[in-house]
């Protein structure tokens, strides 16, 4: 969904941060466990929890709400250096270049790779096909928007929806914070904290007035989660804590997140109804917690050997996270699905690993490799390019 780059200053080339590739193979990791469960179950659509076990692997769905923290931290970043720095803005045309390029060719072919899945699986208890007439609405992350797509053929993508709606408004909200926090700091807090109350707005008006699926799963109602990471990019940008502060901002937020399961496994959550669908925003504030120790200067880019297969999986991350339900359906629909979770997982993942490896290798990289291509006349001598300006003037004169 968002690149594991961290780059030094708003103008700076971006540099891959093996901590935060870890973080999103937790992420991606803990999404595939939640749906090894659901699709184990004997109804995915009416999923029931009977034991502790079922409890704590449905909590395993927050992983989502790390991608959406990290999509705001990382994204917001070269902005809120910029503010810092009195420094030149980011480059819009260069990240809607680098945007496109990272999210639309992989979505494509699993798109279509879902198409035929999801139609040689179209029997399959959780299989949910669309018709040729609503695929037009997946091609432009439409399907969030219509009570017939949403949660639809591949239904992870509807957080992809809301990703691609938060791409659209993050450079408009940067640049307009860029330029009123020159002057006056204190705007740039202040209008996160607002993304933060539109969302809990939106989340109570929809929850309290029976709204339907695609108003409930918009972008105002999970701007909080995003909003999270945007002020973690502002609280990382003068450097990070030392090796015990990190350790410590780990234990911390891990214990945050730990508690958030609890609080909704217990049914503590449900009994916030002003909170409407925004109950896990605690967890979004333990998951800021760890991105911050994790982005820190002293650590940035290292991570222990221990956790360097989960860094591999956060590069994969995106192929994984857009390729495992489709192949969870297929295997269900062929007969050779476990109904042990963890059996499913142990089956299920290799596999999703090696596509979304080939997703990398062969579709991503090589897109984003493309977006860093010089154009022909910035790689060319400055000298040159200054002689080629004077004759033009000359020959115009």
């Amino acid at each position: 969904m968002h690149d594991g780059y961290v780059a030094a200053d708003a103008g700076a080339a971006p540099k891959r941060s093996d901590a935060i590739d870890a973080l999103r193979g937790v992420a991606a990791l803990s999404v595939v466990v939640f749906h090894c469960w659901l699709y184990a179950s004997v109804n995915p659509n009416r999923p029931v929890r009977h034991t502790t076990a079922d409890f704590a692997l449905f909590e395993t769905r927050i992983g989502l709400i790390l991608f959406f923290v990290v999509s705001g931290f990382l994204l917001y970043g070269p902005f809120a250096r910029a503010v810092a720095s009195d420094g030149a803005p980011p480059s819009v045309r260069r990240y809607a270049l680098r945007r496109v390029a990272r999210i639309l060719p992989a979505y494509y072919a699993a798109l279509a790779g879902a198409v035929l899945l999801v139609a040689a699986a179209s029997a399959t208890p959780g299989a949910r096909p669309v018709g040729a007439r609503d695929l037009p609405l997946f091609l432009f992350f439409g399907q969030n928007y219509s009570g017939t797509t949403i949660m639809r053929l591949n239904p992870v993508t509807w957080t992809l929806c809301i990703e691609a709606a938060f791409y659209v408004m993050l450079p408009v909200f940067g640049l307009v914070v860029y330029r009123l926090a020159r002057s006056h700091r204190w705007i740039e807090p202040l209008a996160i904290a607002a993304l933060v109350a539109l969302g809990i707005g939106w989340a109570h008006l929809a929850s309290g007035g029976n709204a339907s699926l695609p108003v409930i799963k918009a972008l105002p109602a999970f701007l909080p989660y995003f909003a999270v990471g945007m002020m973690c990019a502002v609280a990382v940008r003068s450097g990070g804590p030392g090796a015990a502060g990190r350790l410590g901002l780990v234990a911390l937020g891990a214990g945050v997140v730990a508690a958030n399961g609890v609080w909704h496994a217990t049914g503590g959550a449900a009994s916030v109804s002003w909170l409407g669908t925004l109950t896990d925003l605690p967890a979004a504030v333990g998951f800021g917690l760890i991105v911050i120790a994790a982005s820190s200067d002293a650590g940035r880019g290292r991570v222990s050997v221990a956790l360097r297969p989960l860094a591999a999986v956060g590069v994969v991350s995106y192929g994984l996270y857009l390729w495992h339900v489709p192949l969870l359906l297929v295997l269900r629909g062929a007969g050779v699905m476990p109904r042990n979770t963890l059996a499913v997982f142990a089956v299920v993942v290799p596999i999703a690993l090696v596509v979304a490896t080939a997703s990398w290798v062969f579709i991503e990289r090589p897109a984003l490799r493309w977006t860093r291509r010089p154009r022909p006349d910035r790689a060319r001598p400055a000298a040159a390019r200054r002689g080629d300006a004077a004759r033009a003037a000359h020959s115009a004169t």
